[in-house]
């Protein structure tokens, strides 16, 4: 049997039987504490007198979860944003080009205006984009005589809106612009 009465750590050993059995009692200060080894080779169970580990633990989850919400829903919101543009972005260039191939196939150039902005309305709507697209076709070279070489250009704009996503440091909306150039035919017929 050991004791120690005085310090911080006030303890009692005391070894009862078996290889390793034993009682370790902390009094008082800081660090007290009773382990007690009832039998086998060493077998202990661990108190704490002055309060558990999970007592002062009880409200660190809460503390956490509390600071990290916020930091993942900004996240979140980030990732929707980033993906609501890349596939508007996408869709714009990709429907710019189609357009402007559209456009270079019409005759006139009253036409081909009307099949860019007809084609612009319904890719947009079909892919259900948040936005209302704003086509500009040029189609000055469609009064080159023929034989003589043309392109007509179709640029695309949309806005599209980020401001439903309430995330600090985000734009309220984002314009994308797409452009497209497609070869008139040489030798085409105009009536």
């Amino acid at each position: 049997t050991t004791q120690s009465t005085s310090g911080l750590g006030d303890a009692t050993t005391q070894s009862t039987s078996g290889l390793g059995d034993a009682t370790t009692q902390s009094t008082s200060g800081l660090g007290d504490a009773t382990t007690q080894s009832t039998s086998g080779l060493g077998d202990a169970t661990t108190q704490s007198a002055s309060g558990s580990r999970a007592g002062r633990e009880r409200g660190s989850a809460s503390l956490e979860l509390a600071i990290l919400t916020p930091v993942l829903l900004i996240i979140f919101g980030m990732m929707i944003a980033a993906g609501r543009v890349a596939i508007a972005d996408g869709t714009i260039q990709q429907v710019a080009g189609d357009a402007a191939r559209a456009a270079s196939l019409s005759r006139t150039a009253a036409d081909a205006q009307g099949a860019a902005e007809s084609l612009v309305t319904s890719v947009v709507g079909a892919n259900g984009l948040p936005c209302t697209p704003v086509v500009s076709t040029n189609t000055t070279e469609f009064s080159n005589a023929p034989g003589t070489p043309g392109y007509v250009t179709v640029e695309v704009s949309c806005t599209v809106t980020l401001s439903d996503l309430a995330v600090p440091g985000l734009p309220g909306s984002v314009t994308l612009t797409g452009t497209g150039r497609s070869v008139l035919d040489t030798y085409r017929a105009t009536s």
